[in-house]
């Protein structure tokens, strides 16, 4: 399984990152034209880039010729002789991507004022509500964003988006204060969690154990579009 971070920055301009916008689809190009801000014209950008990079290296297909379909749900894929699955994620600092030749799914959230309990008791299993209450504050907030990527990655593994309700499944804590996932599906998957830096979790649902915590290349986006300068024919 393959891992990569890119760490993108508050002070990134569009105009100083389009001319890599000739190396993503048109369709892709067509959703950026419509975003408002420049982050998240960047995010879908580079978000696409690293697909295509890590897809390419693992197929030997060209970078510019990988076709991106979707399922019915709108999870991504491609349609290629070689199994291969791949999934991404951006929220605030950092665009998350993950690739197995089974199903994968991975979510990366930023912290961020809210109501974790109100939110909880309207989307949450009520077993993980009660346990959200008996937390402290601090606890509790780093504990509904790991419980929130951690839902985000196993939906985008099932690739059936929010049509799973988010309380058909939950992860409980047992005797021994270890994070336990069960669900109302006849579901076989695996997590791991990670924390980016103090202001972002991700979460990472496999379809096949992982038996040591698994490396992640780590980019900013400047030396990470520098490494893939050759394989993009850039725009002026």
């Amino acid at each position: 399984m393959l891992i990569v971070a890119v760490r993108i920055h508050s002070s990134m301009k569009w105009d100083n990152y389009k001319k890599w916008i000739s190396g993503v689809s048109e369709e892709r190009q067509e959703k950026i034209s419509h975003l408002k801000f420049d982050l998240d014209r960047i995010r879908a950008m580079i978000s696409e880039l690293i697909a295509r990079k890590y897809i390419s290296e693992a197929t030997g297909c060209q970078f510019d010729s990988i076709e991106f379909q979707k399922n019915s749900y709108g999870k991504p894929y491609v349609d290629l002789d070689k199994s291969i699955s791949f999934n991404w994620s951006h929220s605030g600092d950092w665009i998350f991507f993950a690739m197995d030749e089974e199903p994968v799914g991975v979510d990366v959230e930023v912290i961020h004022q809210l109501n974790e309990l109100a939110l909880a008791k309207s989307f949450f299993d009520p077993l993980e509500v009660e346990q959200l209450e008996t937390m402290n504050s601090k606890d509790r907030t780093k504990h509904f964003f790991t419980l929130w990527s951690l839902k985000e990655s196993y939906i985008k593994w099932k690739g059936t988006g929010l049509s799973t309700l988010l309380d058909s499944f939950r992860f409980i804590y047992n005797q021994e204060q270890q994070l336990i996932f069960s669900s109302n599906y006849k579901d076989y998957c695996f997590f791991q969690t990670l924390q980016l830096d103090p202001q972002h979790y991700a979460a990472v649902c496999t379809s096949r154990e992982v038996s040591e915590k698994p490396l992640i290349k780590i980019f900013d986006a400047d030396s990470f579009l520098e490494a893939i300068h050759n394989e993009i024919q850039l725009k002026n």
